[in-house]
């Protein structure tokens, strides 16, 4: 787990690594590590709506992120989605990465 909710909100379900960044997804969200030295440091996340079991993660390496989710009963779901990677800039605007 990556927080203390347990399995609805911090269970990793996907990961992906794209160069110098690892994506790990999980039912509620997107979490993009920088990798540093063989290290994960955490960068910034992305919240998905709407909660699905998220399975798949998959980066381009023009930095496209497609994200799928298991299709279930309760849940709904077997869809894939286009997620926009934007950040927060210290100035409280946001910008996309490059």
């Amino acid at each position: 787990y990556v927080g203390k909710s347990g399995w609805w909100q911090d269970a990793i379900t996907a990961a992906d690594i794209q160069g110098s960044y690892c994506y790990l997804t999980t039912y509620n969200r997107l979490m993009i590590y920088k990798i540093v030295n063989g290290k994960l440091l955490f960068d910034h996340r992305i919240y998905m709506k709407p909660i699905t079991q998220k399975e798949a993660v998959a980066v381009s390496k023009s930095g496209k992120i497609i994200v799928a989710d298991e299709q279930q009963t309760a849940l709904g779901g077997g869809y894939l989605y286009e997620i926009q990677d934007v950040q927060p800039s210290p100035k409280g605007k946001s910008k996309k990465r490059k």
